[in-house]
């Protein structure tokens, strides 16, 4: 998605604004509720909590894409090197998204069937800060 906004540039990163924000922010909150939703439901029923579709999990990288789609839009106005900021983006995304597996699974082996209502807040409240401007 940086890469993206890199060579689209600064026309829609205009047209988006802060709209691309709210939509991302409001993605990740649905997501949270809907989590939090099937997990309350299968505890009640005495089941499993459903593990994440792919589609689920394709639509909530996708809502957390946006922002860095904005942020690609931004270094593109500036005139950001494509090869220097596609390296950085993908280090960092990366070496974050398997240090996020990481502690995520280790935190599931100590919080047990909490964890999914844990995943569950930990996505609305990135929803929230995100809509905020605070991520």
């Amino acid at each position: 998605m940086p890469l993206v906004g890199l060579l689209v540039g600064n026309s829609v990163a205009h047209a988006l604004g802060n709209g691309s924000r709210y939509a991302g922010g409001t993605l990740l909150v649905a997501m949270g509720a809907w989590q939090l939703a099937q997990t309350a439901r299968a505890s009640r029923k005495g089941l499993r909590p459903p593990s994440i579709a792919t589609r689920r999990l394709l639509l909530t990288a996708f809502a957390l894409s946006i922002d860095n789609l904005v942020v690609g839009f931004s270094l593109g106005v500036q005139h950001t090197p494509v090869i220097e900021a596609v390296v950085a983006f993908a280090v960092a995304s990366v070496g974050l998204t398997l240090l996020g597996l990481e502690f995520g699974r280790r935190l599931a082996t100590v919080v047990g069937s909490g964890s999914q209502y844990l995943a569950g807040i930990v996505l609305v409240s990135v929803g929230i800060l995100v809509a905020v401007g605070e991520l």
